[in-house]
């Protein structure tokens, strides 16, 4: 057999993300047939996914803008849901996404070769799955429209052959999510020793949670999640597990953590001006107050004396996650999924069933343990959803998974102008952006689509 030789990690298909990759652009310097050259491509398709929280977090309602925003002004153009930057944001996460996912389908079509298969092939195999449908399912949720059965869905590539294909509508796509993602986690089921910054049972189990829970399969999602929190133990929250959260690095991480990656800067680098003694950019909502006796008034923000529009000092709260002070930029792994996670899904999950009491005690249980203030018990089903909702954004400032509610929850936003509580820009409920557009470059290559709608479209 005449030797191959490869080219180390390079992705040539930058104008379509369809085109087809093959072992040779991606594989290294030899043909994937052990473990540890499977294992290599795996991880070279994790260190592929650096997708910055500056994609999401601008356009939810976590943070408001200072005076400094005026400094950046592409920020607030984001900020403000500029049509023009969500659309090139949009088209670097679809490449990005799509490239990944030809990874591992030259990965996965290597099964035929690989020598001596056994428990860690089926960890790899299964990482490889479940990480294929944590991308299909992004793709899912921002390229869609709210879960609509019949409406267009993803562009799935199973094939790294396949060239060009017509989206599945959303009832398929969540169909096919579904079982890679079954697949996946009955692959990797009691592997003894995960590797960092891959995947594991528990984190599969919490993208399944998310899937139910997108198709508002409440029953299902709660008895899911009543399987798998035992199986993670008592819910991590002190404050030294807290503060640990957002300084994890690879020889000490928290308990907390069911999934991080190995992200290589601060993840939240985005929101310091040029000069950062100043300030941030953004600083942490009016909405979202945190009690002096919440362990997450000192890890999830921390106060900085900085200029306003009038030129008088002002105390800011800014975000506290992956930063301790406006000094710290060190590097962190960004945390994908946590603790809080299921938890907070078995809670929604109950509300979607009006099990109000039974949610009640599991927010309160859960306020309990961060020492806040605890909800009465004279909420009516709608004022307690809106408390859960509120609580949630609250948890997860600053983290992906609170613009993906906003749009799950149908909710509309507002912006406000700088230094200030006053309303700029109502984004409404059904505004076209909350579904984001496909790249023209897809349009021009794939005929067999077309763009979402009141984004601009190839004639």
């Amino acid at each position: 057999m005449m030797k191959l030789y490869f080219y180390t990690l390079i992705i040539l298909c930058y104008a379509c993300s369809l085109d087809v990759i093959s072992e040779t652009e991606i594989s290294g310097d030899g043909i994937i047939n052990t473990t540890t050259r499977a294992n290599s491509v795996l991880s070279k398709a994790f260190h592929s996914f650096r997708i910055s929280p500056d994609y999401f977090t601008p356009l939810t309602e976590d943070l408001q803008p200072s005076y400094l925003i005026s400094y950046n002004q592409d920020l607030l153009r984001y900020y403000n849901w500029n049509d023009r930057l969500i659309q090139t944001r949009s088209a670097h996460l679809w490449e990005t996404y799509y490239n990944i996912i030809a990874q591992l389908n030259v990965l996965l079509e290597s099964e035929k070769d690989i020598i001596n298969k056994g428990a860690e092939w089926n960890y790899i195999k299964g990482n490889a799955l479940v990480f294929k449908a944590y991308l299909y399912f992004d793709l899912l949720q921002l390229y869609c429209n709210r879960n609509d059965g019949q409406a267009p869905g993803i562009i799935a590539k199973q094939s790294s052959k396949m060239a060009t294909a017509e989206r599945l509508n959303q009832t398929q796509s969540v169909t096919l999510i579904r079982e890679i993602l079954s697949e996946g986690i009955s692959l990797m089921a009691k592997y003894p020793m995960p590797t960092p910054f891959f995947l594991n049972e528990n984190s599969a189990k919490i993208l399944q949670l998310q899937v139910e829970l997108y198709k508002k399969e409440y029953l299902k999602v709660e008895t899911l999640a009543k399987e798998l929190l035992p199986l993670m133990g008592q819910l991590q929250i002190t404050a030294n597990i807290y503060e640990n959260l957002w300084r994890n690095n690879t020889d000490k991480e928290t308990a907390a953590i069911i999934w991080s990656i190995d992200y290589k800067d601060n993840p939240n680098k985005f929101l310091i001006y040029d000069k950062p003694n100043e300030g941030d950019y953004l600083y942490v909502s009016n909405k979202y107050i945190y009690h002096h006796d919440d362990i997450r008034y000192r890890s999830f923000q921390f106060s900085h004396v900085m200029k306003s529009l009038g030129g008088i000092p002002i105390e800011r709260r800014l975000l506290g996650k992956y930063r301790n002070s406006i000094q710290d930029q060190k590097a962190y792994n960004l945390v994908m999924y946590r603790s809080a996670d299921p938890y907070f899904i078995l809670i929604e999950s109950l509300l979607g069933q009006h099990k109000d009491m039974e949610a009640l005690e599991l927010l309160n249980g859960f306020l309990g343990k961060v020492n806040s203030r605890k909800i009465d018990y004279t909420h009516d089903h709608e004022s307690l959803l809106t408390i859960f909702r509120t609580e949630k954004q609250k948890e997860f400032i600053g983290e992906k998974i609170n613009y993906f509610d906003l749009k799950r929850w149908n909710t509309g936003i507002v912006r406000y102008t700088a230094d200030s509580d006053n309303v700029s820009i109502k984004i409404d409920k059904d505004d076209y952006r909350w579904t984001w557009p496909i790249p023209l470059s897809e349009l021009r290559y794939n005929k067999n689509i077309s763009q979402n709608s009141g984004w601009f479209t190839i004639q």
